[in-house]
């Protein structure tokens, strides 16, 4: 199995964490919905070299599946890769496990007990990818309860909106069916804070906060709640406060869709690629995604 160095290099994970053998983080493959992160898990022990990767919605395709293979082991170990699927009852259950054996008298051990237990300081944080676990944060402090009191609640919202023999308002009817499937817990919650965005409601309708925006927060305002972790991380990697690297990003828009001051004279400006990846003026948060996607 690939070190955490050679992971990292790799330049694919993102929000990694790593501690001694293994690591969390996630890795954008899924072109066709950008805010959809493969949760990754490794950890090298006990006679084991084991990955846990899973989407919140859906099962991998065997290409992805070949791409985690390669990305996380060696060439010659790829037919040494045993590849085995989550199960129902499992904390992410549209998971897959890959498993490679070091030495042969090792018992392998259950899945989530092979795991950088280091990293998860708590069952949720399973359950949520480490790219939103910024935001579940907020939310339960929002609501005066910790992360799994707010994703236990989320998941009797689950429940109830699935339950057949409950009637639904339309309003529910109308949430229940904007899913093909019922949802994981960490699905429900990109939707629900996509819809927060869209329309803002109070704390009694929904268990999301409108937080207050303070002046130097302003930025908040750009991005999805469960973006917000991520655009710490990125701005912290260029060296600049959050509002700093969102003003950089809305600069950039501002110059490339602005005909007075765009030039064509370089390939390689950022103003020139978001013209050639963008029909009309993007936002902010649609380029951020564009460069963590494209990074």
């Amino acid at each position: 199995m690939r070190t955490n160095k050679e992971l990292i290099d790799s330049g694919f994970l993102k929000f990694q964490e790593t501690s001694g053998q293994g690591g969390i983080g996630a890795i954008p493959m899924d072109r066709a919905n950008g805010s959809n992160l493969p949760y990754i898990l490794w950890n090298s022990s006990n006679g084991w070299d084991h990955v846990i990767a899973s989407y919140s919605d859906r099962f991998f395709l065997p290409e992805e599946v070949e791409l985690l293979k390669r990305l996380f082991f060696y060439p010659e170990e790829l037919k040494s890769v045993i590849v085995e699927p989550a199960v129902l009852n499992d904390p992410r259950p549209y998971g897959i496990s890959l498993w490679k054996g070091n030495e042969e008298s090792a018992e392998r051990p259950a899945v989530y007990d092979h795991i950088p237990h280091s990293l998860i300081k708590g069952p949720w944080q399973l359950k949520i990818n480490p790219a939103y676990q910024f935001a579940i944060r907020f939310q339960a402090s929002g609501n005066h309860i910790t992360p799994e009191e707010y994703l236990s609640s989320l998941e009797d919202a689950i429940n109830k909106l699935f339950d057949d023999t409950l009637a639904l308002s339309e309003k529910d009817k109308k949430l229940k069916y904007s899913f093909y499937k019922k949802p994981s817990v960490e699905k429900f919650f990109l939707t629900m804070a996509e819809q927060a965005k869209r329309k803002p409601r109070s704390l009694i309708d929904t268990p999301f906060v409108a937080p207050t925006i303070k002046s130097d927060d302003r930025w908040k305002a750009l991005f999805d709640p469960a973006l917000y972790n991520a655009v710490v991380y990125q701005a912290n990697g260029n060296r600049l406060s959050p509002g700093e690297y969102a003003h950089t990003i809305q600069r950039n828009i501002n110059a490339a869709f602005n005909p007075l001051v765009y030039k064509t004279d370089n390939e390689k400006k950022m103003e020139t690629i978001l013209r050639s990846e963008f029909k009309s003026k993007p936002t902010v948060q649609q380029v951020f995604l564009f460069m963590v996607l494209a990074a």
